[in-house]
């Protein structure tokens, strides 16, 4: 049910511990720590060792997690199936009946079950040598084997690509081949990419499911890092400790999510999105919040978990489970744009109707528009006061495509327009009689005789 934990000892030992037990009495009643033997469900310190030397890799298939992988230092590769009734059964994926990869020769370094869906059954090992052997689970024989061509003497990990299931990364701690490679099976006679951003060998690394183009590595340098698949570039440094970190993990769960191991002994939870600038609650909020929820406050300030500013880290660009994976928009004329993830580089436009009597009234005043006559529009305008509850703005409007429409907008307004006389002295409100006051703006410039609005004479407001 995927709350096992499994763990090689120096001996050759495999044992496999419930990880439920294991957090209910991780503390014995005296605050010390609980027993590494207990909760065991296979691998007791009694129990038949089917290594002969120490477990250097292991790593469950992530579709089948009912089996388990493990290497070892004399070069044994072996496929535990956990999910028979019956008890454990081992499977050998080496070439002869003992076990040996006479293939490849020396220690198993690492080794990584392909992440992709549809080639699940698909395991890859890397030695001591420098020799990456790709094993096929189904017919139990090796499909491929790649070594450097500038004969780099050890690789020690190894992280299959998420989105492309023939591609893996291969790393050593070599402080002399400090780079990381790329490879792509479909041909497997150099790598095709390098990323060169560690100062020493890489200790261990993984591959980001959640974002494929993420892959997070650390080294000899005491550098964890975040780097570009695609282009080799940091985008993101995990704080450095006083130790190297032999081991890093992306959660497989938790978005944007992982864990380093280092030789302090210590474990730490990085976040790349966790927020710095959150504080605990102040004493009085978290009062407050212990007499609404009646429990203690200092579970609101101590013992809630929570990022400090050393686990938090900033990131260059966004990462992919930040996009929109779909996404429209409603524009004017009744348009719909709409995106989907599928199909990155198109975009769809679709018309759409909502109120069918706005749109029939629309395309009646575009028709009216194009006609470009003064009196078909005041018609126009005319019927809609006629049908409106409130005509006035309609009429207001009307009166725009009327003869002498400024004087006749005063009268509406219920102002009394003086007399067009020439006798009136200038600093009167006189108003010369005028074309409508629409007039240019329908007809055409060529058929319009009208001086601009602008140099008009419009008197005294």
């Amino acid at each position: 049910d995927g709350a096992l934990v499994a763990g090689g000892l120096d001996d050759g030992g495999l044992r496999i511990w419930d990880a439920k037990a294991l957090l209910r009495d991780a503390v014995g009643a005296d605050g010390s720590p609980g027993s590494e033997t207990k909760h065991v469900v296979y691998g007791r310190p009694t129990s038949t060792k089917r290594h002969t030397s120490g477990v250097r890799g292991l790593d469950f298939n992530p579709f089948n997690t009912a089996l388990l992988a493990s290497g070892a230092a004399e070069g044994e590769l072996l496929v535990w199936d956990l999910g028979s009734k019956e008890g454990p059964k081992v499977h050998s994926m080496a070439a002869s009946a003992a076990g040996k990869n006479q293939s490849s020769g020396g220690e198993i370094t690492a080794l990584a079950w392909n992440r992709r869906v549809g080639v699940e059954h698909i395991l890859a090992s890397t030695s001591s040598v420098g020799v990456t052997t790709v094993w096929d689970l189904r017919q139990k024989k090796q499909v491929i084997t790649i070594r450097d061509p500038r004969g780099r003497a050890r690789t020690s990990a190894l992280a299959w690509n998420p989105a492309v299931a023939t591609q893996m990364a291969l790393a050593s701690d070599d402080d002399a081949a400090k780079a990381i490679q790329l490879w792509d099976l479909r041909n497997a006679t150099s790598p095709v990419r390098e990323y060169t951003h560690h100062q020493g060998g890489v200790m261990a690394m993984s591959w980001c499911s959640h974002d494929t183009e993420l892959l997070l590595t650390t080294g000899k340098d005491s550098r964890t890092c975040v780097v570009s698949a695609a282009t080799g570039d940091v985008l993101c440094e995990a704080p450095r400790g006083s130790n190297w970190n032999f081991d890093v993990q992306w959660s497989p769960a938790m978005v944007g999510v992982f864990s380093m191991a280092s030789f302090e002994g210590r474990l730490s939870v990085h976040g790349l999105l966790a927020s710095s600038s959150a504080s605990a609650p102040s004493f009085s909020s978290a009062s407050a919040l212990a007499d609404s929820f009646n429990i203690d406050a200092s579970e609101f300030t101590a013992s809630s978990p929570r990022m400090t500013s050393g686990n938090v880290m900033d990131m260059v660009r966004p990462p992919q489970w930040l996009k929109r994976p779909v996404g429209c928009a409603f524009g004017f004329g009744g348009r719909v744009v709409q995106f989907s993830k599928p199909n990155k580089t198109q975009v769809s436009l679709t018309p759409t109707v909502t109120d069918p009597e706005m749109v029939r009234a629309n395309h009646t005043l575009e028709e009216q528009l194009r006609s470009a006559s003064p009196d078909d529009l005041r018609r126009y305008c005319e019927e809609l006061a006629k049908a409106d509850s409130d005509p006035f703005a309609w009429e207001v409007l009307k009166m725009q495509f009327e003869v002498d429409a400024r004087r006749k907008l005063i009268a509406l307004l219920g102002l009394k327009p003086p007399a067009n006389k020439s006798s009136e002295p200038e600093t009167a409100v006189g108003l010369e009689l005028c074309k409508p006051l629409a007039h240019r703006f329908v007809l055409k410039q060529e058929d319009s005789d009208e001086t601009p609005l602008a140099e008009e004479p419009v008197g005294t407001p």
